[in-house]
């Protein structure tokens, strides 16, 4: 409910939830050069990118 009248106050754009991972990026990105990307990061990454990714 709070995300929704937020939204509908600051007049975010439609869908934006659907491209929250895509801004969790650089967080995950971090993680892999801080940590072992062994952490699950990478997957994330891979996962976030996939939609994005060429296919031949």
């Amino acid at each position: 409910m709070f995300f929704e009248r937020h939204a509908e106050l600051t007049g975010l754009d439609h869908g934006w939830r659907e491209r929250m991972p895509i801004l969790q990026l650089r967080q995950h990105l971090a993680v892999i050069a801080q940590f072992d990307p062994d952490w699950g990061a990478a997957d994330l990454v891979r996962a976030t990118l996939a939609p994005f990714r060429r296919r031949p």
